[in-house]
């Protein structure tokens, strides 16, 4: 849905004589939050967001918060510009806390279980779970993962979630 509002509202520049389709400013800025929500604390996420919705003059704000409204991105939105906690009964609120709070690997798909609407939806979520994304497994190693290196992975999963639930036991993140 939000490509099909951002393709619809896209403008054009020339870039080396070609016309070059990009989102409007507004949802430039839209993104560059959102993005900002996932980014943990990062110093330079929180220029963006500056940059982005604080200095931004008062058309484009409202410009902003009606994509916002649009896309129904709220609880992202306030994960963004620092007012998640005024969301906290939403059933994505955990989700976008440990994205951008930041949360250990079972907190994150709680969360996702959570956010999820219907009971369907949230067994498919959770029977995904201990599943290797071997698309982002072979970003880290550089190449194709191998059915071993696939293996490894995902038992590790395992022994990763263990030792997280031993250091939440002792209080520990």
């Amino acid at each position: 849905m939000a490509f099909d509002v951002f393709w619809a509202s896209r403008i054009d520049v020339t870039l080396g004589g070609q016309p070059c389709p990009h989102p409007q400013p507004a949802a430039q800025a839209l993104v560059l939050v959102l993005h900002a929500a996932r980014s943990e604390g990062s110093p330079r996420a929180g220029q963006d967001v500056v940059h982005a919705w604080t200095d931004a003059p008062s058309e484009q704000q409202a410009a902003i918060l009606a994509l916002v409204d649009r896309l129904d991105a709220h609880v992202a939105w306030a994960a963004g510009t620092g007012d998640l906690e005024a969301f906290r009964g939403d059933s994505s609120y955990r989700l976008w806390a440990v994205a951008s709070r930041g949360g250990g690997r079972l907190e994150e798909w709680r969360a996702r279980v959570e956010a999820e609407r219907s009971w369907r939806a949230k067994a498919m979520i959770a029977l995904r779970a201990p599943l290797v994304n071997t698309d982002h497994l072979a970003m880290l190693l550089g190449h194709r993962p191998t059915r071993t290196e696939v293996l490894v992975e995902f038992v590790d999963r395992f022994r990763r979630g263990a030792v997280e639930m031993a250091r939440r036991g002792k209080g520990r993140p």
